[in-house]
């Protein structure tokens, strides 16, 4: 499979989206599972917050 990123994520944009994810969860019924291919989904589609 080809490895389609073009660049790193920075420690501070991990930070950000750990966030993001927390204030999710703590705001739509979302189980696990769902969370992590949400946070797959968003992380490899390169999409910046």
């Amino acid at each position: 499979m080809e490895n389609r990123c073009s660049r790193v994520v920075t420690f501070e944009e991990l930070v950000k989206f750990k966030a993001y994810l927390v204030v999710l969860k703590d705001n739509v019924a979302i189980s696990k599972i769902e969370m992590e291919a949400a946070s797959s989904l968003i992380l490899l589609s390169g999409n910046t917050m």
